[in-house]
């Protein structure tokens, strides 16, 4: 499952606004079809930038997790990072916005694990 980290939010950025962002991201991820995930599989973190000298100039998104499929063509993967961009830069329109997308091959898969499947089974 997609991981978001975004770093560089402003401290005084309030909680409110980083759970409707945080909402903003799973629904734009779970709204690409080609990656098949529903909303509550996108995790999203807002870890503390220890910078203070520069809060909120520069806005970096990391997409980490995301498996290879032939469905997630370029195209589609560029357009995550342009919708999340394009959102954040909606938040913070005085940072600088960038968006880092990394993927998973089908080589690494097998260093992995997730309780994602056993936490479901029991939620039923």
């Amino acid at each position: 499952m997609p991981m978001i980290f975004v770093y560089g939010v402003p401290k005084e950025t309030s909680e409110g606004l980083l759970l409707e962002l945080m909402n903003d991201y799973k629904r734009i991820v779970s709204g690409i079809s080609e990656l098949h995930f529903e909303q509550d599989m996108v995790s999203v973190f807002f870890p503390t930038d220890l910078m203070l000298e520069r809060p909120g100039s520069e806005v970096v998104i990391f997409v980490r997790s995301l498996y290879e499929k032939s469905e997630r063509t370029k195209d589609v993967i560029q357009r995550i990072a342009r919708e999340l961009g394009f959102r954040t830069k909606e938040y913070f329109p005085n940072s600088l916005v960038e968006c880092f997308i990394d993927t998973i091959g089908v080589d690494q898969v097998f260093r992995c694990w997730s309780s994602y499947d056993m936490d479901q089974r029991f939620r039923k």
